[in-house]
């Protein structure tokens, strides 16, 4: 009798240790699936969810950005071009051209600057840019389509900000101040290539000379007849 009594002991406390041991396994095997869920929950969201830019009051658009903006406006994909010298020689740009093939698209731009220690207002904005013939759209910025005999669907240039992140947002321009503008066109344009530059220089004047600013070009320096010439060199070259 107390030899059974000894196996039965003996039973019940390997059952004992059985149950135990199987419920310390198969905690740890919770843990670990709870942890293996965690990090493919956090690996996946790093994949995923992309922190927000932030931008300084003095980070500029660049001449890529220019060009996104008029890639979404175009649906037409851009190549990855430098559009931005336009300081070349004569003796230069003969080179480059009988050397280098013209690129399918280029980004001519404008740099419309606040004089040291100013800045331009939204209402101001605003007022010179409807005088000019801009109209606000897509991408919050203004697009101008043309005048009277050369007008077209697209855009035939356009103005953003000259600080990131470049667009406007109409119903806080009345606090609204910048220390620049930026004036932009594609090329080849919708009409007429050296038409449209020049109707976007003559804008450019005009804006310039209501909001009392400076051109400049897209390599940070003022503009001068030599630069505007080879500007509009460039826009000839697609005609």
């Amino acid at each position: 009798m107390n030899d059974l009594r000894l196996i039965l002991l003996g039973i019940g406390l390997f059952i004992i240790a059985i149950i135990y041991l199987w419920g310390t396994f198969y905690q740890k095997l919770q843990d670990r699936s709870h942890l293996r869920k965690l990090t493919s929950f956090k690996r996946s969201s790093s994949e995923v969810i992309k922190p927000m830019p932030t931008y300084d009051d003095d980070d500029e658009v660049s001449t890529a950005t220019l060009a996104e903006l008029d890639k979404f406006l175009t649906n037409q994909k851009l190549p990855d071009i430098d559009a931005s010298d336009f300081s070349l020689s004569a003796k230069a740009a003969a080179t480059d051209k009988a050397t280098q093939p013209i690129p399918d698209i280029q980004i001519i731009t404008f740099l419309i600057k606040a004089s040291p220690g100013k800045e331009f207002s939204g209402v101001n904005i605003l007022n010179a840019t409807k005088t000019v013939g801009f109209m606000f759209g897509n991408m919050n910025i203004f697009h101008h389509h043309g005048v009277e005999g050369l007008m077209a669907d697209q855009p035939l240039f356009s103005l953003a900000s000259m600080y990131e992140p470049g667009c406007f947002e109409l119903e806080q321009m009345e606090t609204y101040k910048t220390k620049g503008l930026a004036l932009f066109m594609q090329l080849p344009s919708p009409v007429d290539n050296v038409a449209t530059f020049d109707l976007m220089q003559e804008t450019v004047m005009r804006l310039t000379d209501m909001l009392q600013g400076e051109i400049w070009s897209s390599k940070q320096k003022p503009i001068d007849k030599k630069t505007l010439q080879a500007m509009r060199d460039v826009a000839a070259e697609f005609s």
